[in-house]
């Protein structure tokens, strides 16, 4: 596993590799820019030594571009700072909050420098164990026997199946991304046994709350997705928000007495079928909005809100407008309601050829609801 040591000081950079001879490969970078090239040419560099004072590009400025990277290798390497700077509790968090994975405070005695790289190289092989029997397990089954929901396999046969009716009848889909906030380092403090059990208990919430026509699949490790078939854009933000409202809720107890929250991140994007449109286009776009989630700090629920605002203002569903109704919020669907009369009207045509009998009943339950 090769270690990267970013500092403009060369004397530190060789005192990192001289304390890691022999447990790793050192590669050297003089300041942020430097190790950014670097980070992107090579693929083997899976932990990165940081120091925040530097020119050209300072620590700080690094760390944002790791950490807003598209590419998942570069995004999930985790960074060690190693500075000189004030070890106060506020500078602390204010490094943390960067996206910084551990801090080291110079001058550091080589043990502290070694037991920080082998508690991150122990938490790289078991995310990439893990990621394996994944993979191999979803590429052998068509559900997930730890949640029950489907896998990846059985969402990409399902949602070209949901495509292909959505484009024969004109329609748009919603698509939600979920992804539970830093399970990596979540499991390395709570073991296997409780991690596992989190990832059902959010399978469930996420199952509870979708429709029955929904397809809702188990996507990766700590990933789920659900394409909602007859659902709008505003029904479903507010939905993953109950979601994602709950899953706060979940406490995960460690090995101490200390418990840890479990949150999530959540991308939710609106579709418009066309016949260029696939499943992994679908895919891209509730990714979009879920990195955004992820990019803000996690625990929230991201979409495209000047699109909910036409949703929810501009062109009600009947669902709504009955929502709005029941809050006692009548008059916010008045200027609409020759539109909403319009939508119903074909299902009276069918309730009327289905149950003609039944007809004057209706007529007199609308004269009742007029007075």
């Amino acid at each position: 596993m090769r270690i990267m040591s970013v500092d403009d000081s060369r004397l530190m950079r060789k005192a990192v590799a001289r304390i890691l001879k022999g447990l790793n490969d050192v590669v050297e970078a003089e300041h942020g820019e430097d190790a950014w090239e670097m980070l992107q040419k090579d693929e083997t560099i899976k932990i990165i030594c940081c120091d925040l004072s530097m020119p050209v590009m300072d620590g700080f400025g690094f760390l944002e571009l790791v950490r807003n990277s598209d590419d998942e290798r570069i995004r999930d390497t985790p960074v060690i700072i190693v500075t000189g700077q004030d070890d106060s509790e506020e500078n602390r968090n204010k490094i943390f909050e960067a996206g910084a994975s551990d801090f080291l405070s110079k001058p550091f005695d080589s043990a502290q420098l070694r037991a920080s790289i082998k508690t991150h190289t122990r938490l790289e092989k078991t995310a990439k164990e893990l990621k394996k029997k994944t993979s191999e397990f979803e590429d052998a089954a068509a559900v997930d026997p730890l949640t029950g929901l489907g896998t990846r396999a059985f969402f990409y046969k399902s949602a070209e199946q949901a495509i292909s009716y959505a484009r024969r009848h004109e329609k748009e889909l919603v698509i939600v991304q979920l992804s539970i906030d830093d399970f990596r380092e979540l499991f390395i403090k709570v073991g296997k046994e409780t991690s596992s059990a989190l990832i059902k208990k959010v399978g469930e919430i996420l199952s509870k709350h979708s429709r029955q026509e929904d397809i809702v699949c188990r996507m990766g490790l700590d990933g789920f997705t659900a394409l909602l078939r007859t659902c709008d854009l505003a029904g479903a933000v507010k939905m993953t928000e109950r979601v994602a409202g709950m899953v706060g809720k979940i406490k995960c107890q460690t090995t101490g007495i200390e418990q840890e929250h479990a949150t999530v991140s959540v991308g939710v994007a609106k579709v418009e079928i066309t016949d260029d449109t696939t499943v992994d286009y679908l895919l891209q776009a509730a990714e979009k909005y879920l990195r955004q989630s992820q990019q803000a700090g996690g625990n929230r629920v991201s979409y495209d809100k000047s699109m909910v605002k036409v949703e929810a203002v501009g062109n009600l569903t009947v669902d709504q407008a009955l929502h709005l109704i029941s809050r006692g919020e009548s008059g916010k669907i008045t200027a609409q309601i020759d539109g909403l009369i319009k939508r119903i009207l074909p299902l009276l045509g069918v309730y009327v050829r289905v149950n003609p009998k039944g007809v004057k009943k209706l007529i007199e339950k609308l004269l009742a609801a007029i007075k």
